[in-house]
């Protein structure tokens, strides 16, 4: 079965211990997006006018906040400003699009790193497309989480072509949880003339606390979930009804039940690759690593 592992959502926020410094910076990197053909007037959006195919799209936003924190010993509170900067939608097999969201990303990271603005990541999603129909796929966690619930293979959910793996009580929940993993057909959401189904995995802020950017515990959490490929309806019952008979799973039972005959693997290259370039990228090797846009 073919497979393609992509990045699909990156947001990072840099910190700043003075105002006027972090203003200058969202204003310098405004002002560079739209040197490169980006529509920065409905800020903090920044958007991108296809003309061709007459097209409007939102490709990154880019806001300004403030916190304050004081730690023990401290005489009065410290103040913090910062940017915080998401690109959603990397990869949506839309090509003009993916390629303008990752030149974005590219126009940005460089900028920050070439004036040595350091910058921490937030959220990092991760996807294992499979180019097949939805129903020929299904996605169990294998290796749960203590203290967090789960949907059963079984249970219905809001809709029929996406399937979310954890349960959580609310959005704050939900954004406090270290990851969380969600199946969907992306044909079906993204109109696309061909079959892509993707099961993607969101490490959010509370995972790069503990484990900062590690590309290895990036991996190891994905493999936490069994991604099959199983277009028999009758063997995806038999695994589901299996699944939902056992409290804990254990590699005994993973392996009498045969399921890595089924199992797709996202590449940890495509992983290493992705990281490497944030951060070696800078204005000096920026114009090698931008994609042409139509």
């Amino acid at each position: 079965m073919r497979t393609e592992t992509v990045i699909d959502t990156v947001a990072i926020q840099v910190n700043f211990y003075d105002e006027v410094e972090c203003s200058t910076v969202h204003d310098n990197l405004f002002e560079r997006l739209e040197r490169y053909g980006y529509k920065v007037d409905n800020r903090p959006k920044v958007e991108y006018h296809n003309k061709d195919v007459a097209r409007i799209a939102h490709i990154a936003t880019i806001d300004k906040g403030t916190y304050s924190y004081k730690k023990q010993n401290m005489d009065k509170e410290k103040q913090v400003w910062y940017l915080s900067i998401t690109l959603a939608g990397l990869k949506k097999y839309i090509p003009w699009r993916d390629k303008v969201s990752h030149n974005c990303l590219l126009l940005i990271i460089s900028y920050l790193k070439t004036n040595r603005y350091p910058y921490e990541v937030k959220q990092f999603d991760v996807a294992l497309n499979i180019f097949t129909k939805y129903e020929n796929t299904m996605v169990l966690c294998t290796n749960k989480v203590k203290k967090r619930e789960y949907y059963e293979a079984n249970e219905k959910q809001l809709y029929s072509t996406t399937k979310w793996i954890e349960k959580f009580r609310n959005a704050k929940h939900k954004a406090d949880a270290i990851f969380c993993g969600c199946h969907y057909c992306k044909a079906t959401k993204e109109k696309l003339k061909f079959p892509l189904t993707r099961h993607e995995v969101s490490y959010q802020k509370n995972f790069f606390k503990a484990n900062g950017f590690d590309i290895g515990a990036i991996y190891n959490e994905f493999n936490r979930y069994h991604v099959l490929y199983a277009p028999n309806k009758k063997k995806q019952q038999e695994i589901k009804d299996w699944y939902d008979s056992k409290e804990v799973i254990r590699h005994k039972d993973i392996k009498n039940m045969r399921l890595e005959r089924y199992r797709l693997h996202i590449d940890i290259n495509v992983l290493v690759s992705f990281a490497t370039l944030l951060y070696v990228v800078d204005d000096e090797t920026l114009e090698y690593h931008l994609y042409n846009t139509i």
